[in-house]
């Protein structure tokens, strides 16, 4: 895993020598995905600011510079609109103004924002369009989360983050399990059974039949497949107009 870890580290550090970039900008949650990107952005030796709240994580680092942003006034400016926003609404709303300030401070360093997204969370599309799906570069959308916990443990990531239950943080007491319904577990292993694609073209109760999946196995199946539909978009550019005239 060490040797995923350099990988993953020199292909940032590549794509910002190509382009000039100076600055490596990220949200950093205190879950295990945010936690290994910082370690990985250090390792490029390039500037890296950290917009968090004070966290081990960032302190005392030599190329870290942390930041700390509340969110709480700008939410509540929002609300004093009269905007009605409902629990997810308020929770998208905190994600989004995240990514504001992130990108906010890129353009002022020169800099990039460094996604933390992994491939079980991109998979489903478990982001916010214009919040923490709002990025530059994505360096862990093709790793499964138990592939980045990995790599956070190389990295000396503290046991107590990498342990932590996951979360979006988009309300008090919101957990990425208790949302979705399932665990990142059962989220990798219905990804990697629909990468045969015998199975991905079978029905959950039909593959049931087939290879004697639980029942648990096939309600995790169905979710994991209606939220990659359903969110689809998230994953795509947005859809153009094209006048006939211009076609031609």
């Amino acid at each position: 895993m060490q040797a995923l870890s350099l990988e993953v580290a020199s292909w940032i550090k590549d794509y910002m020598d190509k382009d000039g970039i100076e600055t490596c900008v990220v949200g950093v949650s205190g879950g295990v995905d945010s936690a290994a990107i910082l370690r990985l952005c250090e390792r490029t030796g390039k500037r890296v600011i950290a917009v968090a709240m004070p966290m081990e994580l960032c302190v005392n680092r030599p190329n870290v510079e942390l930041i700390i942003r509340p969110i709480g006034q700008i939410v509540k400016c929002y609300q004093k609109q009269g905007v009605g926003l409902t629990q997810l609404g308020e929770g998208n709303l905190r994600s989004r103004t995240r990514a504001d300030i992130l990108r906010d401070l890129a353009g002022e360093t020169n800099g990039i924002v460094v996604g933390t997204g992994n491939r079980d969370e991109d998979e489903i599309g478990y982001f916010t369009k214009g919040g923490d799906g709002d990025v530059d570069i994505c360096p862990l959308s093709q790793l499964h989360k138990s592939m980045v916990k990995a790599i956070a443990v190389c990295e000396g990531v503290p046991e107590k983050i990498i342990t932590a239950k996951p979360t979006a943080g988009l309300w008090d007491g919101q957990t990425d399990e208790e949302e979705l319904g399932m665990n990142y577990n059962e989220v990798e292993w219905a990804i990697r059974f629909d990468d045969n694609e015998i199975n991905a073209t079978s029905t959950p109760q039909e593959l049931q039949e087939a290879q004697d999946l639980s029942d648990r196995q096939v309600k995790v199946l169905g979710m994991v497949r209606t939220r990659r539909r359903v969110n689809a978009h998230k994953l795509r550019f947005p859809s153009v107009f094209t006048p006939e005239w211009l076609s031609k």
